[in-house]
């Protein structure tokens, strides 16, 4: 948690960065909340940078910190690519997710690796296969370096 504190003060000058891999860090709710507080809500960062690929699956990130970054990506006009899966998905963040997902499918297309669906009154999160997109060739050479 404390190496996503000094990257997401990194977040706050750097304007070029257009994706970033944090998959499996083990960053936690709190490694989210500081990501979303630092590089999202206080400066605005992620929110005007042309971010457009964001890999935070398998982190073990629970519903609070799923549930800020949700509302961190709403103000996120560039993403194109969001993977979470592999955290822990409570009521409120698949909901929350959920309406992300039905926000931004009139302004563009997020390709995503999970997929909230309604049953009754419960909504929950699958796990889906991204489907390729073409990426730009900067954000193709940044996501193939990430891996």
């Amino acid at each position: 948690e404390e190496g996503t504190l000094h990257f997401s003060r990194c977040l706050a000058v750097n304007t070029a960065l257009k994706a970033v891999k944090l998959g499996k860090h083990d960053m936690r709710d709190q490694g989210c909340l500081t990501l979303v507080s630092y590089g999202m809500v206080n400066n605005m960062t992620l929110t005007t940078l042309d971010l457009r690929w964001l890999d935070m699956s398998y982190n073990h990130i629970e519903e609070k910190g799923l549930l800020a970054l949700a509302e961190g990506m709403r103000k996120n006009t560039s993403l194109s690519e969001l993977k979470i899966w592999g955290n822990l998905f409570g009521p409120l963040c698949s909901e929350a997710l959920l309406l992300l997902l039905e926000e931004k499918e009139g302004h563009g297309v997020l390709y995503t690796d999970f997929r909230p669906y309604q049953v009754d009154d419960k909504i929950y999160v699958a796990k889906i296969d991204a489907p390729e997109q073409p990426l730009d060739p900067a954000t193709q050479f940044l996501a193939s370096q990430a891996i």
